[in-house]
């Protein structure tokens, strides 16, 4: 006698599976990380937005996330920046590519964005009150890691 057999294999779409890895960045390190899925493959799929996702992640330390001493804008108003040990993530929480602005703390005037597994020097200028900054875009729900010096 045959048995009957139901599989759902439930895979996620870009926004949902992005959305889910920047709200526990957002909440918690990189050690309390869990990605509740419905399947055995739960990147099915998706393995280029992994990818994309999982060299910035890798680079961060587990450390509890720090508020961040410089200022942020960002063109969406939905960017948001953590310090993680010495490095700090990026993160755009929300569905609108945007341009972040990011003012840098006292005393730094270099930033290093290590997001795709190699040390890239962004170009920094001075504003109006001769304070360094840099401009990064951002795609929607994504994260860049970074080094500030």
């Amino acid at each position: 006698m045959a048995a009957a057999v139901w599989l759902e294999v439930a895979v996620k779409d870009q926004r949902s599976f992005r959305r889910d890895f920047v709200e526990g960045l957002l909440h918690a390190n990189a050690r309390d990380f869990f990605l509740d899925t419905y399947t055995f493959w739960p990147y099915q799929g998706r393995l280029d937005d992994m990818r994309t996702f999982a060299v910035p992640f890798q680079l961060l330390p587990f450390a509890k996330p720090e508020d961040y001493t410089g200022k942020l804008a960002d063109s969406a108003k939905q960017a948001v920046i953590k310090k993680y040990g010495e490095r700090y993530g990026l993160m755009n929480a929300g569905d609108q590519p945007g341009d972040a602005v990011l003012t840098l703390p006292a005393g730094k005037a270099t930033v290093i964005d290590l997001s795709n597994g190699v040390h890239q020097t962004l170009l920094t200028a001075r504003n109006q009150a001769g304070e360094a900054e840099v401009k990064i875009h951002l795609a929607p729900w994504s994260l860049k890691t970074l080094e500030i010096q």
